[in-house]
């Protein structure tokens, strides 16, 4: 009986290190490749972003559009409105929007193909329309997760940060 039992258990012993194969010896770590990676956006608004006609501060519309191709504009952003509702135009993977507050902060994350390079497009609608592009443009390279950050103030944004955090 004992013997039967060692003779089993050496058996499961030996198929289990068959099936785990030589990477019990090998000192190299498993690499893993993802079918997806991630963009992470941030976007984040002053206490004087959207004034109005007496220098208050106003919520201010936001959006965040995925492109597959650079260049990318709006047809409504010579109204001073690119984050208008309609189909998605030639080019447009995603469209989501928000209304902030003054000092308030949208997180906001874009779950893309590893291998496709994306370009992110945030826009902004102000109350005051003083001829001033409302969008900023980053890339999103292929294989490299994104962690973009975006500042409004006034009437304007700016990009603060792009940083890669996958390995390429």
């Amino acid at each position: 009986m004992f013997r039967t039992l060692r003779d089993y258990s050496t058996l499961v012993v030996l198929a289990g290190g068959m099936l785990g194969g030589c990477s019990w010896f090998s000192h190299e770590p498993s690499v893993v490749i993802r079918d997806t990676r991630n963009v992470d956006i941030e976007i984040s608004t002053s206490d004087k972003v959207n004034p109005n006609a007496f220098s208050q501060p106003q919520p201010v519309k936001v959006c965040v559009i995925e492109t597959s191709k650079p260049g990318w504009t709006p047809g409504s952003i010579s109204e001073g409105a690119p984050c208008r509702d309609g189909p998605l135009e030639d080019g447009v993977v995603s469209r989501n929007q928000s209304i902030l507050q003054p000092n308030q902060t949208w997180r906001y994350q874009l779950v893309v193909p590893a291998h496709q390079t994306r370009w992110i497009v945030v826009g902004a609608e102000f109350q005051q329309i003083n001829g001033a592009l409302y969008l900023v443009e980053q890339k999103s390279s292929a294989k490299a997760d994104s962690d973009i950050r975006v500042w409004i103030e006034m009437t304007a944004l700016s990009v603060v940060a792009n940083d890669k955090k996958m390995d390429e």
